[in-house]
């Protein structure tokens, strides 16, 4: 697949396993400069590995904390000292710890908010300005079927179910300025987030007028 991204910046968070690592090792196959973000160190330069034997020109390992906006603040500054600004970022990442409504105490509905909601707004925030000043940018946010409810799982179906509704509003304003925002679902894996990411490019340039 040829998504006609080559020599593009792309920053995968939670990338030093699951979903995150494979998207990372499939951009990875597209040519991107690669910049992979998670706390696990050791692993994550693993992965960078794999993904210059993939075919990314570039690929750098970043270690960061998606809890913490200054974290997520250093980490974006740091990819754009050694690779360049931000043009495509998955955020990714975990979710709330298991529990009914009931059995979820105030502190870990905060957790689970500022893990799973928080940190993709302040990650995208960070990246947005600059795609919409090059009139070019992909966002791909991962969501997931639990958003429709799933039992003993409420925090994570809550936070879920705002990733998509979050972005299903920003992308109808930021879309008009060729940064395009998808939320999908994440039990479709890999094949759709690359998908998406082709989607997206054929919206932009097929359909939507750049202002």
């Amino acid at each position: 697949m040829d998504l006609g991204i080559r020599g593009k910046v792309a920053l995968v968070t939670g990338a030093s396993s699951g979903i995150g690592e494979a998207v990372a090792l499939a951009l990875a196959r597209e040519g991107v400069r690669l910049a992979v973000a998670a706390r696990r160190q050791e692993r994550l330069e693993d992965v960078a590995a794999r993904a210059l034997r993939a075919g990314a020109p570039q690929a750098r390992a970043f270690t960061a904390d998606q809890t913490s906006a200054a974290s997520l603040e250093k980490l974006v500054a740091a990819v754009e000292a050694e690779l360049g600004a931000v043009e495509i970022l998955i955020a990714n990442g975990g979710g709330p710890k298991p529990g009914t409504f009931t059995q979820m105490t105030p502190a870990e509905w905060d957790a689970g908010y500022v893990l799973t909601l928080q940190g993709a707004l302040h990650l995208v925030r960070l990246a947005l300005p600059g795609m919409r000043a090059r009139r070019w940018g992909r966002i791909v946010n991962l969501g997931s079927r639990a958003a429709l409810g799933k039992e003993g799982r409420t925090g994570y179906a809550t936070t879920k179910a705002g990733i998509l509704g979050r972005w299903a509003a920003a992308r109808a304003k930021f879309v008009r300025s060729a940064t395009a925002i998808k939320a999908f679902n994440s039990a479709n894996c890999v094949r759709f987030i690359m998908s998406a990411i082709m989607w997206l490019t054929h919206i932009i340039y097929s359909h939507c007028p750049v202002f």
